[in-house]
């Protein structure tokens, strides 16, 4: 007989149903301790365990013996941020992560066909955590066009829903939602169901505003949700209630104790109860809940301390490129009108931003618009630029030139830096919120 056929039924529905001492027992009593020194599945389901029950150094032990014995790499990967997550320690989360981006090439393809789908779902919501959000969309969304069987196209569609609702991107949320509201599978276990009720929460509160995002949290309470799945819909509702609306919902947050609030949500407590200043880093937060912390402080007007602005900074440029640095930039838009500017130095065709170098060797038309801009600010007008430039004053034929050149700019800086459109013409000049503090 198969360890996993062992293992799959009863020890799973402990597990699923957080009976931690039972499923350890139950686990216990299936294998020998012949089989236990050698099953990846035993080892593998009792690290699953320890993690639940916060027993970090027990877990790592185990799982050093599934992989050990030949355990996937891909389970071990998962299992391995998993106990990292949970533990708090976000430096070798982020380690691992890499570590799994290198291995498995996630970040590029995200094809990992050894895990199931819901396994698949738990890795990737790891990748969600870094900050990338647009690759976990598309991830999600190859999901759902594949066959799956109900439950785990429900369980893929709610996470669609989910992110959809959070960043705002009603063109896709709608349809999304119209299709998790419709789907009625005959059974749902426990996980799942609070999975869906938290989506629709979500998708309604985006999409017909606060009371209905109150109507669908006063019926999910009426389900007995653990303490956990209370916090969950509660903190998230009122985070995305303030973010796209403004205002703080009337909930009352302090039915959660203190003890049972993570990091994160004191946090977000504290800013919705008139916290001034927001302090906490990469070292204290997954890089996706510390971008989210800093654009809901900078929603309700609270400063960031210099060293949080900077870590961040730091991670959004050694983490991303392309699309994903474009997603963030743009919500970071407030961030930067709250520190007044970007500071950016050019000098010897070299564009220095937040400390990160870009040549601009190759491109001498842009390279000698940047320089003129640095020599004469934020605001220089038309006739400066076309005189330094051209050597001529503004026609219409330069004026046209010089829109070109200002748009491929913006280009640029959108495509390399994810910022958009820094430098616009109007009032007779090109103007930027960008600091020029050195030529």
């Amino acid at each position: 007989m198969q360890a996993q056929s062992k293992v799959s039924a009863k020890v799973y529905r402990l597990l699923n149903e957080f009976k931690l001492d039972e499923a350890l027992i139950e686990l216990e009593n299936l294998f020998s301790p012949e089989q236990k020194s050698c099953s990846t599945e035993y080892n593998l389901t009792l690290t699953k365990i320890y993690i639940l029950k916060g027993l970090f150094s027990l877990a790592e032990e185990s799982l050093s013996h599934f992989r050990n014995e030949g355990g996937a790499l891909e389970l071990f990967y998962l299992e391995k941020l998993n106990l990292h997550y949970l533990s708090g320690d976000f430096g070798r989360w982020r380690t691992t992560l890499s570590q799994a981006q290198m291995q498995m090439a996630l970040h590029e393809t995200f094809q990992f066909q050894v895990l199931d789908t819901s396994e698949q779902i738990a890795i990737v919501k790891h990748f969600e955590e870094a900050g990338f959000i647009s690759e976990t969309i598309a991830f999600y969304e190859s999901l759902v066009s594949r066959q799956l069987t109900d439950q785990n196209y429900l369980r893929t569609q709610a996470q669609l829903v989910r992110l959809y609702a959070i960043w705002n991107i009603k063109s896709s949320l709608a349809t999304a939602y119209s299709q998790l509201l419709l789907l009625k599978p005959h059974e749902l276990d426990a996980s799942l169901y609070v999975e869906v009720q938290h989506s629709l929460l979500l998708a309604e509160t985006a999409l017909f505003g606060i009371d209905a995002g109150l109507k669908r949290l006063k019926h999910s309470f009426e389900s007995q949700l653990d303490i956990y799945d209370q916090k969950l819909l509660l903190f998230d509702f009122c985070e995305l209630a303030l973010s796209m609306y403004g205002s703080i919902p009337p909930v009352d947050l302090s039915i959660i104790p203190e003890s049972q609030l993570d990091p994160y949500e004191i946090e977000v407590k504290a800013l919705l109860s008139g916290k001034k200043r927001l302090s906490l880093g990469p070292s204290d937060l997954p890089t996706n809940s510390l971008f989210r912390l800093m654009i809901l402080a900078a929603k309700v007007g609270v400063l960031l301390s210099p060293n949080t602005l900077e870590s961040a900074m730091f991670l959004l440029h050694e983490q991303f490129a392309g699309k994903t640095k474009r997603f963030w930039r743009a919500r970071f838009q407030p961030l930067f009108s709250q520190q007044d500017s970007v500071e950016v130095s050019f000098r010897n065709h070299e564009l220095n931003i937040e400390n990160h170098i870009y040549s601009l060797a190759n491109q001498k038309t842009l390279s000698e618009l940047l320089s003129v801009i640095c020599q004469h600010g934020p605001h220089v007008q038309l006739d400066v630029l076309t005189q330094s430039l051209y050597n001529e004053s503004p026609n219409i034929q330069l004026l046209d030139r010089l829109r070109v050149n200002i748009n491929r700019l913006n280009r640029m800086f959108e495509k390399e830096l994810g910022i958009a459109k820094p430098f616009k013409i109007r009032e007779g000049s090109v103007q930027t919120n960008l600091r020029f503090c050195s030529v």
